[in-house]
């Protein structure tokens, strides 16, 4: 006699169109998922990004209250760009230039250190990258004195160190070969932003009681501090006027990201950028004898609306 065993109830694997459309709704949940992650970790860079802004802000307000003036030991008249001279020699041994985003890391992190001069001559600064980080220390050797940091020291707001040297990189070294000749930069760091691909956070210090926005003679700010950290890839040589232009990027027009497929609305000129963001007339500018601090965003572009910028 033959057993006849039921296979009844007993369920085969899954079907091809069973796997087919198990899988269509995994990639249906990953296209609606993935825009969210990327929007939750986008908004989370920018609250990292402005709390940073924030600090260094308030460190500024300290020094000030130290000195009486805002961060920076290089003098306005030697900063790249300031009155648009391009390159002034700020005089700091080791140092060719010095843009205003190095001069504000110099003033709250430290990196200088002086020595006599010759007799009648006056003292030689210079620059030393293993002091960044350790404090600002008087320029003055008749009277060396070592400051506290102004703001807690994130070495993950910095450039990567050299692994020879020990030193922080800075922006020049980390935009592409063909182009560093170019860029009006120095050896020294910058604070950097906490986005995707980190830029440095600008700075530029106003003129106490000018009376108009931008690059005019009796300006508050100019504009021309911004343009070390805008390059042309292919051109020989940093750009001058606004709209604004990036690394291997062609130039932009107003209203108009050609990078990216989503256009980015920008700031139409340089005074749409420095002037006030609500009151509307044509001299009074963003932090008024104070100072800007602008990071360039998500998009990394400076000069348009998803700049990050410290209002007081």
């Amino acid at each position: 006699m033959h057993r006849h065993t039921s296979r009844r109830g007993v369920r085969a694997g899954f079907t091809l169109i069973e796997l087919l459309t198990v899988v269509g709704i995994i990639v249906v949940l990953i296209a609606i998922l993935l825009p969210v992650v990327a929007s939750v970790q986008r908004k989370a860079r920018e609250a990292d990004t402005s709390a940073e802004i924030n600090r260094l802000a308030t460190a500024a307000q300290n020094y000030y209250n130290d000195y009486r003036a805002y961060p920076g030991p290089v003098a306005d008249s030697l900063i790249v760009g300031f009155n648009s001279k391009p390159t002034p020699n700020p005089n700091i041994t080791g140092v060719s230039v010095v843009t205003g985003s190095e001069n504000l890391l110099l003033g709250l992190a430290g990196g200088l250190y002086a020595t006599a001069g010759a007799p009648g001559k006056p003292p030689v600064i210079t620059y030393d990258p293993t002091l960044v980080g350790k404090g600002p220390q008087s320029l003055n050797p008749l009277t060396p004195k070592q400051s506290v940091l102004y703001t807690d020291f994130n070495p993950n707001e910095l450039p990567p160190k050299d692994p020879v040297s020990g030193a922080y990189s800075d922006y020049k070294t980390m935009a592409p070969a063909s182009i560093q000749p170019t860029m009006a930069d120095s050896v020294i760091p910058e604070f950097f932003d906490h986005f995707a691909t980190p830029k440095p956070i600008i700075y530029v210090r106003a003129r106490v009681g000018q009376t108009q926005i931008v690059d005019s003679a009796n300006a508050q700010y100019y504009s021309g501090e911004m343009f070390p950290y805008w390059v042309v890839l292919g051109t020989g040589g940093a750009v001058s006027t606004f709209p604004t232009y990036e690394p291997g990027i062609n130039k932009k027009g107003a209203g108009t990201d050609y990078s990216s497929s989503v256009n980015q609305v920008w700031y139409n000129t340089a005074n749409d950028l420095f002037k006030h963001p609500t009151i509307n007339d044509t001299v009074t500018p963003r932090n008024k004898d104070t100072f800007i601090l602008i990071s360039a965003g998500a998009d990394g572009i400076w000069g348009t609306k998803d700049d990050i910028i410290y209002s007081n």
